[in-house]
C-alpha cells in the first residue's frame, strides 16, 4: 500500500505505508535508477557534502542521506513544500535524518544567491505535468549550476518527459560547455 502525490498527470512521488518500507525511495528514485547511481558516486567520496536539489516533490531525495550530508531543496510551490513537510502525508523529510532547508521561489533565481562552489552535487528535477520550465535547462542555467558546484562536483538531472526527448538537447549543451554527459 502506497501514498502518491500527483499534480496534473505527473507523479511527484510515492511512499510506502508499511513501516519496513516507508523510507525506501520508490518510482524513478529507486535503487535501480540513475539517481541511486549518482548518489553511489557521491557516497564514494569522503567528507561532508552539500547537495542542492531543484524540485522538492515529496522529499524522497532526503533519504539519500549519510552522516555529514546536508540538503538544500529549492521549490517554487509553497503548497508542495507544505505537503512534503506534513508527516500526515509523507515522512521522508521528517524521518530520514537529513539536515535540510527548503528555499521557496524559482530555483534558477534563488540558487543564484548561494556562493559559488557551495555544492558537491546538484540534482535538477523541476518538471510538472510534462511542462518544461525552459529557463532551468538552458546553457546559461547549466553554466550557473556549474558555478555553484565545488571543483569536483557534478550535476544530476531528471529529464523524463512523455512528449520530448531532452537527452540530445542536454548533450549538446554539455558539449558546448566542455562537460562530460551520461544518459540513461
Amino acid at each position: 500500500d502506497t501514498r502518491w502525490m500527483i499534480h496534473g498527470i505527473t507523479i511527484h512521488g510515492t511512499q510506502a505505508k508499511a513501516e519496513e518500507h516507508r523510507l525506501k525511495p520508490l518510482a524513478y528514485y529507486t535503487k535501480y535508477g540513475a539517481l541511486y547511481e549518482g548518489f553511489q558516486l557521491a557516497d564514494s567520496r569522503d567528507g561532508a557534502q552539500k547537495i542542492g536539489v531543484l524540485g522538492l516533490g515529496i522529499g524522497t531525495v532526503a533519504c539519500y542521506q549519510r552522516e555529514g550530508r546536508y540538503f538544500d531543496f529549492y521549490e517554487i510551490d509553497p503548497d508542495v513544500a507544505k505537503i512534503a513537510e506534513d508527516p500526515e502525508y509523507f515522512t521522508f523529510l521528517s524521518d530520514c535524518g537529513s539536515p535540510n532547508e527548503i528555499i521557496l521561489g524559482d530555483a534558477r533565481m534563488t540558487v543564484k544567491d548561494k556562493p559559488d562552489g557551495s555544492y558537491d552535487v546538484m540534482f535538477i528535477d523541476v518538471f510538472s505535468s510534462d511542462n518544461i520550465p525552459i529557463h532551468v535547462i538552458t546553457k546559461e542555467a547549466i553554466a550557473l549550476y556549474d558555478q555553484k558546484l565545488k571543483e569536483d562536483g557534478f550535476i544530476l538531472m531528471n529529464i523524463s518527459n512523455r512528449f520530448l526527448d531532452l537527452q540530445p538537447v542536454l548533450a549538446r549543451i554539455a558539449e558546448s560547455l566542455g562537460f562530460m554527459a551520461f544518459g540513461e
